[in-house]
């Protein structure tokens, strides 16, 4: 049964990280792309845009083990940047010399700013906790029924039991 749990589970999670990987890529490349669609903006706007666009591109790298409170900052931060980024899209798309220019690079900023919403809200769902309790549960019982049907047997096969123990915590 635990097995079977985990041959469920183990698909969900690695389809979470496949998931927040191509959402960082997308961003990655859609930051990128309004970063090179900033040259179609007059002065100073292209100027501003651009460094507003370096500064969120830093913010949206979280180390991998950040703190909790780390991770709230960074997360207000980034929101005072969307709307910063936003501001000066409207700002800048405004006196541009040819409408198709304002409507590329309006779309390279959405673009942008709407796959770092998609990435922050898809980073932000955790596992079920009604299944992480299930697998946690059903791994004491196996433990339990190990170490019981050892303890009857009594044998000295006690590296079983541990390397058995070891190896249902490692899954």
């Amino acid at each position: 049964l635990l097995r079977l749990l985990l041959t469920i589970t183990f698909p969900i999670s690695l389809h979470r990280f496949d998931t927040r990987s191509d959402l960082a890529a997308e961003e990655a490349t859609a930051i990128r792309t309004a970063y090179l669609r900033a040259d179609l903006l007059n002065e100073p706007h292209r100027t501003r845009v651009r460094s507003t666009l370096r500064e969120y591109a830093r913010v949206r790298v979280v180390p991998e083990h950040a703190p909790r409170e780390s991770l709230i900052t960074l997360q207000a931060h980034n929101e005072r940047l969307r709307d910063r980024l936003w501001r000066e899209t409207n700002a800048a798309a405004l006196p541009v010399r040819e409408p198709w220019m304002a409507a590329a690079f309006a779309h390279a900023m959405t673009d942008a700013l709407g796959v770092g919403t998609r990435r922050s809200l898809a980073a932000g769902v955790p596992m079920p906790a009604q299944i992480i309790d299930m697998l946690i549960l059903y791994l004491v019982v196996a433990m339990g029924v190990v170490g019981y049907l050892l303890g009857l047997e009594g044998s000295d096969r006690h590296y079983a039991s541990h390397l058995l123990i070891v190896l249902f915590v490692l899954a």
